[in-house]
Parts: structure tokens; C-alpha cells; sequence
């Protein structure tokens, strides 16, 4: 996790720095070209790099920077105007006209990106949907094979999760699927992946974890749920397939189905059960 830190910082002084150079470079053209072109539209280009990047504050100070960079490019340039007034009035129009796009752009960034996460949400628990988890598990597979460490995937499935809707109504079942998603999410690490398959199914991604972790983690987890379920008067189990790979597979799409497989066993051996299975490749 250090060197991970470590290549986001890095990232992130680049971003810093190309941002710094683009600027740099358009009012350098402001300078040399003077009046002889209008010039001023190109601030816009590290405006929007810094806000699309950046953060509010440092999208602000590029954004008077170029205002002030403008200021003394048309100073030195000389241009007599007819009303002196009207070389300050245009320069403070510039100059709003670039804070204006940098506040602007943070809160269309946000929008985007809130906009994005709930398409990569399930509605109803909150947990990630099928296509997030797709995207998710490619990265953490990638991630693998770069580090070499073992990838663990777990497959939930409620086993009778029909008799909640049957017998206390579906808001009563949306109820429960949410505090289910509460508890795996409880129960495992922050950076862990949890989705919401579909129905009453669930899928968990465990980076860095191999087999004897993931004995401890799945039946701790099972142990939590399961108590959930008593608890409330429940006649609900699980049963979970645990697919735990020492070298990720080819695609993700064998990922799930080797632990979607050992779900189906584990519910073909009378459910209520947690079913192992280790991979080298």
C-alpha cells in the first residue's frame, strides 16, 4: 500500500507540474505576440486542465494567475485605448471570466462523478452493481499479477431468501438485503470489493488474501450473518463459494464462475455451508 501511495503522489506532482508548464507556455505566447493575436481565450486551456485535476483551491490560483499574467501582457503591450477606463474594465472582465470557469468546473467535475458512481451502484443496497464489480476485479487482477500476491473472490448467495417475500413483503426483504449488505461491508476491509450480483446474491473480492485468510474471513463473516438472521427470527442461511487464486485467472469472467461454481456446490451439499477451492493459475 506504501508504494501504491507512493505512485499516486508521484501522479499527482506530475499533473502538478504539466499544469505549471502549460500555463507557463501560454503566457510566454502572450508575451512575445503582444496585441498581434488575441491571446487571452488560450488561458482557458490550463483553467480547465487545473479544474478537471486539481482541487478548488489550486484551480483558483491558476486561474488568477493567468488573469494576472494578462494584465501585464496587454500593460507591456502598450495598446492606447481611446477611454484609458476601458483597458482595466476589459482585463477585469478577463479576469472574472476566468474565476468564473474555475468555479464552475468543480462543481460540473462533481456532478460528473457523482453522476458515475451512482451508474456503478446497486439502488437498492447501496453495494457496487454487476458492472462495477466487473470493472473493479480487472484492476485488482492487474494489481495481482503486477505484485504477485493471491486474489480471493466470494460468492453469497441467501439460501430461502423467497420465504422473506413471500411471507413478510418485498419492502420487508429490500429491508434485510440492505442490512446484509451493511454487515459484509462491516466484516470485511475498507478497500475490499462488495457488489451486489443481483437478486439475492453477492460477490466479495479480498486483495492479498490467500487460503488461510480467507478460511477465517468468510466463516467470521458467515458466523455475523447468520447471527443476523436469528436474531430476527429468520429462516435464513448461506451458502458461499470461496475461490481463492495464488496467480490470478485469464479473465474475470473465470474468476466468478470458478467461485459461482463452488456456491452451487455448497448448496448441492444441503446449503448453510462455505465451500473452499484453491488455484494456482
Amino acid at each position: 500500500m506504501l508504494s501504491e501511495n507512493k505512485l499516486v503522489m508521484n501522479k499527482r506532482v506530475f499533473l502538478i507540474l504539466f499544469g505549471l508548464l502549460l500555463l507557463i507556455a501560454i503566457a510566454l505566447m502572450d508575451f512575445s505576440l503582444g496585441r498581434e493575436l488575441f491571446i487571452p481565450v488560450f488561458y482557458l486551456i490550463p483553467i480547465i486542465y487545473f479544474g478537471w485535476f486539481m482541487n478548488r483551491i489550486e484551480v483558483l490560483i491558476a486561474s488568477v494567475i493567468c488573469g494576472v499574467s494578462n494584465f501585464v501582457s496587454d500593460f507591456i503591450a502598450g495598446i492606447d485605448y481611446s477611454m484609458r477606463w476601458a483597458f482595466y474594465w476589459n482585463e477585469i472582465i478577463w479576469l472574472v471570466c476566468f474565476v468564473g470557469v474555475a468555479v464552475a468546473l468543480p462543481i460540473l467535475k462533481d456532478a460528473y462523478y457523482k453522476e458515475k458512481k451512482i451508474a456503478r451502484t446497486d439502488y437498492l443496497t447501496g453495494a457496487m452493481n454487476s458492472r462495477a464489480f466487473y470493472e473493479k476485479a480487472q484492476q485488482e487482477m492487474e494489481r495481482a499479477r503486477i505484485y504477485n500476491y493471491p486474489i480471493t473472490v466470494a460468492y453469497i448467495d441467501i439460501d430461502n431468501f423467497k420465504i422473506v417475500n413471500d411471507r413478510f413483503g418485498h419492502q420487508v426483504g429490500d429491508d434485510f438485503l440492505r442490512l446484509i449488505t451493511k454487515k459484509i461491508k462491516a466484516g470485511v476491509r475498507s478497500f475490499d470489493i462488495v457488489a451486489r450480483m443481483g437478486g439475492d446474491e453477492f460477490a466479495v473480492i479480498l486483495p492479498e488474501i490467500g487460503l488461510e485468510s480467507a478460511i477465517n474471513v468468510t466463516e467470521r463473516l458467515e458466523k455475523q450473518m447468520v447471527s443476523i438472521m436469528n436474531k430476527n427470527e429468520l429462516p435464513l442461511t448461506f451458502s458461499i463459494g470461496v475461490a481463492i487464486f495464488n496467480k490470478p485467472p485469464h479473465s474475470v469472467a473465470e474468476l466468478i464462475r470458478k467461485a459461482d461454481l463452488l456456491m452451487y456446490v455448497a448448496k448441492s451439499k444441503g446449503k448453510n455451508m462455505v465451500q473452499y477451492d484453491l488455484y494456482d493459475a
